[in-house]
């Protein structure tokens, strides 16, 4: 394992303190052994893929962090299931899927990320979840030191989350159900929804996706926007002007700034429309009762 990291290293929105330890394994069994010694040795432990969707705290992280990341990326066919490796990219499984015709995958189009992390997420867009493909899901399970294979039916989907999360599971891999073939032109249905993702003005800055889930029949950017927040800025941290749902880090922003930024944007919004927003991105470092107070969960 790597001595030391800092969150603001390895997370795309560049915001974090000093992890103790850190390390990317190559290897399922390499994983596996890596998070059986940081339990055995009394570490907390955080998993994270290539670090999107996660505010990390200035204080940092105790224990371990393990990115299952570009390492573990192999796809494997097997009869009627794609075997998906949780470190490899979304957007290069949905090219992949998209090339081939086997699976049916556009309606992640955009998501950035990695696989385990879509899925213990269960990742989407207003074209849906990509748990609507999941066969099963194996992961590690750190506190019984075993790998377990769950089928769909045992794991509890919902919006923008998963039974799979704080349970002390690990995504390593996922199957997916491949498509009928000849029932979609995934090719051409993926070319359209780039198009159509392409008009939607995105930050190409430091930031983590999108920040607020979407209260029911209702849009969390268009709900800021209306507040007139575009564009707001404390310290380093900024709603950005082209999409109202994306904060992001001007430059040398601390994890205080994104805390100020949130608290202003739920207090502006419930004020407005009498509606309290949830945190999509996932709190690393923080404490229980501050996560609580930004409407948040910890990674």
């Amino acid at each position: 394992m790597v001595n030391s990291a800092h969150l603001a290293q390895i997370t795309t929105l560049g915001v974090g303190g000093v992890v103790a330890r850190f390390d990317e394994p190559s290897t399922t069994q390499e994983l596996t052994r890596n998070l059986a010694f940081a339990r055995d040795h009394g570490d907390k432990i955080a998993c994270i893929g290539r670090g999107s969707n996660i505010l990390g705290h200035d204080r940092g992280w105790p224990g371990t962090v393990i990115r299952i990341g570009s390492r573990m990326n192999s796809i494997r066919r097997k009869n009627d299931v794609l075997e998906v490796d949780a470190g490899l990219k979304l957007a290069s499984l949905i090219r992949h899927c998209s090339a081939d015709g086997v699976l049916d995958l556009t309606q992640c189009v955009g998501i950035p990320g990695t696989v385990g992390g879509a899925v213990a997420m269960n990742a989407g867009t207003r074209w849906g979840d990509i748990s609507s493909r999941i066969r099963w899901v194996d992961c590690f399970d750190i506190g019984r030191d075993n790998t377990v294979r769950l089928p769909y039916e045992d794991i509890d989907f919902g919006y923008r989350r998963s039974s799979i999360q704080g349970a002390g599971l690990v995504v390593t891999s996922v199957g997916f159900s491949l498509s009928d073939p000849g029932t979609i032109n995934i090719q051409e249905l993926l070319r359209g929804r780039l198009r159509q993702r392409a008009q939607i003005k995105l930050p190409v800055s430091r930031c983590a996706g999108s920040f607020f889930k979407n209260p029911q029949g209702a849009s969390a950017g268009a709900l800021i926007d209306r507040c007139g927040l575009k564009g707001n800025r404390i310290g380093g941290a900024m709603v950005s002007p082209l999409h109202a749902n994306y904060l992001v880090n001007t430059g040398e922003a601390t994890s205080s700034d994104f805390q100020a930024l949130i608290h202003t944007i739920r207090r502006r919004v419930f004020e407005a429309f009498g509606t309290t927003l949830e945190l999509e991105v996932r709190l690393l470092g923080f404490h229980p009762e501050e996560a609580a107070q930004l409407g948040g969960r910890l990674a």
